[in-house]
C-alpha cells in the first residue's frame, strides 16, 4: 500500500530492521484468531470494520500494490467513499506537502518486506491536509510468501498542534520571564534619568543646555516606554473573564481607541448581523489592549494616513472572528509565522519594539482563541494585511 512521491516537506517516519524478513504467520494468537474467523467470521469482520483507527490492506497479487480493503474509520477521515479508494494505490492521498523521504521509506519496506512506521503529510477529498501516522506492516501466508501489507493509521493532527502551541507556551513563558527582570532592572535605572532632568529642565537656559536637556529627557521617556511594553509582554497575571456581547465590546473599545489614532486615519466597523446576540468570555482590559494594538499596528504600517476596516463575523463551528483589515504594504508570507514572535519587527529602524503583536498573541492565547494573518481580508482589497482574533463563542449567562 505504497503511496506516491509527491514533493513535500514533513515526516516522521523510521524503518524497524528488527523485523526484516518477518517468518510466515504463526503462533498461538494467529491460531486462535484463524480459528475465530472460521468459526465466528462476521465477529471479526465486523471488529476491524468497528476499528476507531483507519485499517487498510493492500493487495500483492495485483500490479501496483492497490487497496482492496479500508474500515469505515478510513472512509470517515479521508472523505473518500469505499467506491473511490478499492483498486486504486494509496498515492492517491498524497499532496504537495507530502515528504518523498517518507514515501522512499514506505517503498524500501515493501522491497525489504519489513514494518515501517511513518508520519506524514497527506489530504483529505476535499483537499485538507492531515498529518497521518501510518504504520505498515507485511502479511506473510503459513509459507513465508508475502501475500499482502496492512496499514494501520491515525490522523494526529490535533495532537501535533497541541505539542506544538504547548513548545510555543513554554518558550513564550520563559522568554517573558527573562525579559520582566531585565526591564525591572532598566526601569530601576532610567526613573532618576526621566525624574532629575524634567525636575532641573526649567533651570536650563533656552539657548544653551535646554534642547539637549529636552533630547534627553524625550529619548529617556521612549525606552521608558519600551520598557512598559516588555513589561506588559511578560506580565502572566490571569485574566478576569466576563461573558460579553463581543458586538457591544468591539464598539465600546473602537469608539475609545479612535482617539488615540491621528486624524487622518478613519476606522470603520462591520458586524455581521447574526453577532448581535453572541456572547465570548473575555477579560475586557485584556481585549481592550489587544484591539488598540492591533489597531496602531495597522495605523503605523500605513504610515498615519488610510482606512482600517474592523470586521466582526460568527461561523457554525461556534467561533467568533474580530478582524482588523488595513491598507498598508502586507506582511511578506515568507515572515508571518515569525511577526507573532517577541521583539520581531519589520520597523526596528523607526523605532518599533517587536512587541505589539506578541502581547496581541498572548491575550489570544490565554483566552483559548487563535490568531491568523493573511493577506487585506483575503485579497478583497488587493493589499493591506487582515489579521483575525478567533475566540469560542458562549451561551450568555442569565442572572
Amino acid at each position: 500500500m505504497t503511496q506516491g512521491s509527491d514533493s513535500g516537506r514533513r515526516s516522521d517516519a523510521r524503518l524497524d530492521p528488527s523485523a526484516a524478513k518477518p517468518p510466515a504467520t504463526t503462533g498461538i494468537g494467529h491460531d486462535i484468531l484463524l480459528a475465530l474467523a472460521r468459526s465466528k467470521p462476521e465477529l471479526v469482520a465486523a471488529a476491524i470494520e468497528s476499528s476507531p483507527v483507519n485499517i487498510t490492506i493492500a493487495d500483492l497479487s495485483s500490479p501496483d500494490m492497490p487497496l482492496a480493503y479500508v474500515n469505515s474509520a478510513f472512509t470517515r477521515t479521508t472523505g473518500y467513499s469505499i467506491d473511490e479508494v478499492i483498486g486504486r494505490n494509496c498515492r492517491f492521498l498524497q499532496g504537495p506537502d507530502t515528504d518523498p523521504a517518507a514515501v522512499d521509506l514506505l517503498r524500501d519496506a515493501i522491497k525489504t518486506e519489513t514494518e515501517v512506521e511513518v508520519e506524514f503529510v497527506n489530504y483529505k477529498k476535499d483537499g485538507t491536509a492531515f498529518i497521518n501516522a501510518l504504520k505498515m506492516a507485511p502479511v506473510h501466508d503459513p509459507h513465508g510468501r508475502l501475500i499482502s501489507f496492512v496499514g494501520i493509521q491515525n490522523d494526529v493532527t490535533e495532537e501535533r498542534e497541541r505539542a506544538r502551541l504547548d513548545v510555543e507556551r513554554q518558550r513564550m513563558e520563559a522568554l517573558g520571564q527573562m525579559a520582566g527582570g531585565v526591564a525591572h532592572q532598566l526601569n530601576n535605572l532610567l526613573q532618576p534619568i526621566v525624574t532629575l532632568t524634567a525636575l532641573h529642565r526649567p533651570d536650563m537656559p533656552a539657548d544653551n543646555m535646554g534642547p539637549d536637556f529636552d533630547t534627553v529627557l524625550e529619548s529617556a521617556r521612549q525606552a521608558a516606554g519600551v520598557v512598559e511594553d516588555v513589561l506588559a509582554f511578560s506580565r502572566r497575571k490571569e485574566p478576569t473573564f466576563e461573558t460579553l456581547s463581543v458586538a457591544e465590546t468591539v464598539l465600546k473599545n473602537v469608539e475609545f481607541i479612535r482617539t488615540l489614532l491621528p486624524k487622518s486615519i478613519f476606522v470603520h466597523v462591520s458586524i455581521k448581523p447574526e453577532i448581535n446576540n453572541v456572547y465570548t468570555n473575555i477579560d475586557a482590559t485584556l481585549f481592550s489592549q489587544a484591539l488598540a494594538n492591533l489597531l496602531i499596528n495597522s495605523s503605523q504600517a500605513m504610515d498615519e494616513a488610510g482606512q482600517i476596516f474592523v470586521e466582526v463575523a460568527f461561523d457554525d463551528g461556534d467561533w467568533i472572528h474580530v478582524s482588523v483589515v488595513d491598507e498598508g504594504p502586507g506582511i511578506p508570507q515568507e515572515i508571518r509565522s515569525r511577526v507573532l514572535e517577541p521583539f520581531f519587527s519589520t520597523r526596528l529602524e523607526e523605532g518599533g519594539t517587536g512587541l505589539g503583536l506578541s502581547v496581541v498573541y498572548g491575550i489570544v492565547n490565554r483566552h483559548g482563541g487563535k490568531i491568523s494573518i493573511t493577506g487585506a481580508g483575503n485579497e478583497r482589497r488587493g493589499r493591506g494585511c487582515c489579521i483575525t482574533l478567533s475566540l469560542p463563542a458562549v451561551q450568555e449567562q442569565k442572572p
